[in-house]
């Protein structure tokens, strides 16, 4: 009994002395995971910004580059790879301390493009444009397209991208298309619209394109977004600065305008853009001759004027020689253009209210509707898109040849004659 107790409190002993040394054993691996941790803040708070570029696939540089230097490749490291980082006014700022202070990184979405010719009497217009456009979101990127290298360096400091302008009329003009497959070609964004310089917006456009985004289903493989915009003249710097001004200014002095002028078209990167004749901007037609050929070709056509805030500033008299320096033979260009491909184009049916869908604001949701009526010239295309005669066509065709040729007036007859002996 006695050599019994004597084994029974060893082996007590030896219980105890090992839950002593688990005990001791877990406290010293808390303790080392402490230590770790704290070195590891440390070393995290004495890195230096070259260090962290390095980390983030950044290639590091010399010690003696600037700070804008480093600014420079983040954002150029970050266009690269389709991100950008988010500030408060929508731009990278110059500041080291600013940039290490702001991890997040924000992959574009949506795309915005425009191009335009500066002049003084619409330098406040496009001023307004440059910082609404990137403060909208970061999840939208705007784009220029020019060859100026002084518009370009005022506009790339304004946290836009610059894009060279590489197809153009013979007087100068961008090409519609090709600025599209350029913009395709460069990011990965599901929708991409271009937008007249003079247009601003609101969130309300981020709210709508990622509902679009949503539903890709519904809408199909290809589609044409537009929509009514609302006039305000002489909009002032101080309007145009923040959205709850530009929304209390529209609802103030703003006005809807008409059907058959449009200012931007959202599509995929995917839309058919090989398919169109060579449009130029800033020019009348190519605006209704875009949801015309949407419409004939079946794709999904949506008009977003319910639920998209799209302020143009009016300034001045439109598309005519304050924009573009047209002259009145060049300001049918595009129709001559389309009249080379097509024949009996009624623009008429390329106006906003013929589309086939429209979104809605109902109780803070959007949502979108098919419509059901549409006014008669809506049913007549033009006989070289649709491969189905549309309805009264035989009896409207003789009307609507009699109403071309008076469009194909004697400018248009000199720019043809001009065209063809160039």
């Amino acid at each position: 009994m006695c050599c019994n107790v004597d084994t029974l409190q060893r082996n007590l002993r030896k219980v105890h002395v090992n839950k002593l040394t688990s005990i001791v054993v877990v406290l010293f691996i808390l303790l080392n995971i402490v230590i770790l941790k704290e070195l590891d803040n440390i070393k995290w708070k004495d890195m230096d910004y070259n260090n962290r570029s390095n980390i983030n696939g950044i290639n590091e540089r010399s010690d003696s580059y600037n700070n804008t230097n480093r600014v420079h490749r983040l954002r150029q490291y970050l266009r690269n790879n389709d991100a950008n980082l988010i500030f408060e006014n929508g731009a990278i700022s110059a500041d080291e301390q600013e940039v290490n202070t702001v991890p997040l990184v924000c992959y574009v979405k949506f795309v915005i493009f425009t191009s335009f010719e500066p002049t003084t009497k619409r330098e406040i217009v496009h001023n307004n444009t440059k910082r609404n456009w990137p403060s909208l979101d970061c999840q939208i990127r705007a784009v220029l397209f020019t060859n100026n290298s002084v518009l370009a360096k005022e506009f790339r400091s304004g946290g836009w991208d610059i894009l060279p302008i590489k197809y153009v009329s013979k007087s100068d003009t961008p090409i519609l298309k090709h600025m599209y497959i350029t913009i395709a070609r460069h990011y990965k964004a599901s929708i991409i619209g271009y937008v007249n310089a003079d247009i601003l917006f609101t969130s309300s456009l981020k709210q709508t394109l990622e509902f679009i985004n949503k539903y890709d289903k519904i809408i199909g493989t290809h589609f044409m977004l537009t929509g009514k915009r609302i006039n305000i003249e002489d909009l002032t710097t101080d309007e145009a600065s923040s959205v709850s001004s530009l929304i209390r200014a529209s609802k103030d002095r703003g006005t809807l305008f008409r059907t058959d002028a449009e200012d931007y078209f959202f599509t995929n990167r995917f839309f058919p853009w090989n398919s169109l004749p060579d449009l130029v901007i800033g020019r009348p037609a190519y605006d209704n001759f875009l949801l015309l050929f949407a419409k004939m070709s079946n794709f999904t056509t949506v008009d977003l004027t319910q639920t998209v805030d799209a302020i143009h500033q009016t300034v001045d008299t439109g598309y005519l020689q304050e924009k573009w320096n047209s002259t009145k033979s060049e300001s049918v260009y595009n129709r001559f253009i389309i009249s080379q491909k097509y024949r009996n184009v009624n623009y008429h049916a390329g106006q906003i209210n013929c589309l086939a869908f429209e979104t809605r604001r109902e109780s803070n949701e959007i949502s979108i509707h098919k419509r059901t009526k549409f006014e008669r010239y809506c049913k007549f295309y033009t006989a070289e898109i649709s491969e189905a005669k549309p309805l009264h066509y035989i009896s409207m065709k003789r009307n609507a040849t009699r109403r071309q040729s008076k469009t194909l007036n004697s400018a248009e007859k000199r720019l043809k004659h001009k065209l063809l002996f160039l």
